[in-house]
């Protein structure tokens, strides 16, 4: 059960704000353009920080199995660190044909970018920031986008900005199409996150005051924390991408169950002997998983047939689809 500690501070008038005990627990990293540092904050806390060693902006950021920074102007390099902050001395160049790029996210095989310039962009680009390709282009009359988030569990895009009116998060497809949107607190946002561990954004402040704040998907402010140490113009946040594991199947048996209303069989059958279908149960490892499965599924005319599988791993995949 989640728990709200009220917390108050007394001075010459007593404020108070409500604040989830639920921590905060996956490292969340955060690069500033104006003190060249990057940050990784966990529960609220700095608990590593380094300077950037290639150029005065390194703001765009990707974590995988390392930290990929990217430069925001043209002129900007990026460069690699490992997860603790040594410079592994790989250097990256500002991808050709994109402005002033801002925020940063992964999905393990590519980067995500904004560029807000005449035109707000949204890009992919290879892990090495490099080979840009135009996902999108908004149109809106004075929409500005400063953050990117990649979610896996649906390989959609999550981004923050501000409209003329209103700061503004949204939901869109890898081609732009709009899934939802809601109104975050705070005007100066500048960098988005997606922890995958609770499903749940962070959004970072520009202010040079520390501020995060958690959302859920749906709208709802978790938390809006403060964090001590956390110093200078946040251009990138980003919490460390981790594939999503899921229950893998073959199948070893496909059964004709129902004739059509024409007192037809199945004219072609969704799946054969042989065929790996991803489940949608997440997993860490086998023992997470039934180790039989059986279900029924729709033929093209009608028919209708039962499907078996046996467990073979748990593994990467794209849930429900087969291989």
């Amino acid at each position: 059960m989640r728990k709200w500690v009220l917390v108050c501070s007394v001075g010459f008038v007593m404020a108070c704000w409500v604040r989830s005990s639920s921590a905060q627990t996956s490292e969340l990293f955060i690069t500033t353009s104006d003190t060249n540092d990057i940050y990784v904050v966990q529960g609220g806390e700095v608990i590593r920080q380094w300077k950037t060693v290639v150029s005065a902006q390194e703001g765009p950021i990707a974590v995988n199995d390392s930290v990929r920074t990217a430069g925001i102007n043209l002129q900007g390099q990026g460069a690699e660190y490992t997860l603790h902050g040594i410079d592994t001395g790989k250097r990256f160049l500002h991808p050709e044909g994109i402005a002033e790029l801002h925020d940063g996210a992964t999905d393990g095989e590519f980067n995500y970018v904004v560029e807000d310039d005449k035109d707000v962009g949204v890009f992919r680009t290879d892990l090495a920031w490099a080979n840009p390709v135009l996902l999108f282009r908004l149109t809106v009359p004075e929409l500005h986008l400063v953050g990117i988030a990649f979610d896996e569990t649906d390989s959609t895009l999550w981004l923050v900005g501000s409209t003329r009116f209103d700061p503004v998060i949204e939901h869109r497809t890898l081609d732009g199409r709009l899934l939802g949107s809601f109104v975050p607190k705070g005007e100066l946002n500048s960098a988005l996150a997606l922890d995958a561990a609770d499903d749940t954004l962070w959004v970072a402040e520009r202010t040079g005051q520390g501020v995060l704040r958690q959302y859920s998907k749906s709208g709802q402010l978790l938390q809006d924390l403060v964090v001590v140490g956390l110093n200078g113009r946040t251009s990138g946040a980003e919490f460390q991408f981790h594939p999503i594991l899921r229950c893998m199947y073959e199948v070893t048996n496909v059964k004709k169950k129902r004739m059509n209303e024409c007192n037809q069989s199945c004219d072609e059958l969704p799946f054969e002997v042989g065929d790996q279908i991803c489940g949608p149960v997440r997993c860490e490892d086998k023992s997470d998983c039934k180790k039989r499965t059986r279900f029924l599924r729709g033929c093209p005319n009608g028919a209708v047939v039962q499907v078996k599988t046996v467990l073979i791993g748990c593994t990467e995949c794209t849930p429900n689809c087969s291989r």
